[in-house]
């Protein structure tokens, strides 16, 4: 593999390749926090691993360093690093790179490098230096103070466009994704909704079982199918409806009182 080997790519068909929501952001790096969430099977982890590697590509004066993120680093192996494997083979490219699975590693022959780590111990990113980019995969597990952290690691000036990668499916409203990113306004935040509907490649076979949670779990099918922020908390009366009785109406005759605590 030579030193700083240009590498390029051509699709030409792309739609055989990217989801629509995808490509038309594909070259898009001008937000800080590039946000992908939505439901299962949506295609927002596969794309944002084809957006990286695009990135990773590019025509950079200095090559792109990558720091590709779970919570917890055993899980790495058997799920984002493949993904990236995975992807690389598709695309012929993985001749023009070399790949250290003793520490989930990958190098580029144009230079660009992707270092895989879990965040379940801080201290193991202290000593990676360089850093252009960072990617979140199931950013829910994550808290706060990592992402406070990860952010504070792209302050080196020399690389441009420097980002967050964020990827997630929606939960509680009470976890930190939706009250950082959510609540409140952020104009270096580009936040992108997809559903297993925006995904073309899904077969018939799981959009049926995605499309039966509306059946079985009423909060599991605001996740995973609609890509809504929801409770996986059992509650004691899941279905309800709200409505406004007048004391006195027809409408509370015959309705008994309960009263109930909780402790």
């Amino acid at each position: 593999m030579s030193k700083n080997e240009q590498l390029t790519l051509e699709f030409p068909k792309p739609a055989r390749v990217f989801n629509k929501q995808v490509f038309d952001y594909l070259y898009d790096y001008d937000s800080r926090v590039d946000l992908w969430y939505g439901g299962a099977s949506s295609g927002k982890s596969a794309g944002v691993v084809q957006k990286v590697i695009l990135k990773a590509l590019g025509d950079w004066k200095i090559p792109r360093r990558f720091l590709i993120l779970r919570k917890v680093g055993a899980t790495v192996k058997d799920s984002i690093f493949e993904d990236f494997i995975s992807r690389l083979t598709e695309w012929g490219l993985m001749p023009y790179a070399k790949v250290r699975n003793t520490d989930y590693r990958i190098k580029l022959s144009n230079g660009a490098e992707f270092i895989f780590k879990g965040l379940d111990n801080p201290e193991k990113i202290k000593s990676v230096k360089g850093i252009s980019d960072v990617m979140m995969e199931e950013a829910t597990e994550f808290t706060l103070d990592d992402f406070n952290q990860l952010d504070l690691r792209l302050r080196e000036r020399k690389h441009p466009q420097k980002q967050i990668f964020i990827m997630f499916n929606p939960v509680s409203k009470a976890n930190w994704v939706y009250k950082q990113f959510f609540e409140r306004t952020d104009p270096d935040t580009k936040i992108h909704l997809s559903t297993y509907k925006d995904n073309k490649f899904l077969d018939d076979a799981n959009r049926r079982r995605i499309e039966q949670l509306s059946e079985t779990n009423g909060a599991y099918y605001k996740i995973y199918a609609l890509g809504e922020f929801a409770t996986l908390d059992k509650l004691i009366f899941p279905k309800y409806e709200k409505r406004l009785l007048r004391a006195g109406s027809d409408e509370l005759k015959g309705v008994p009182s309960y009263f109930g605590l909780d402790f």
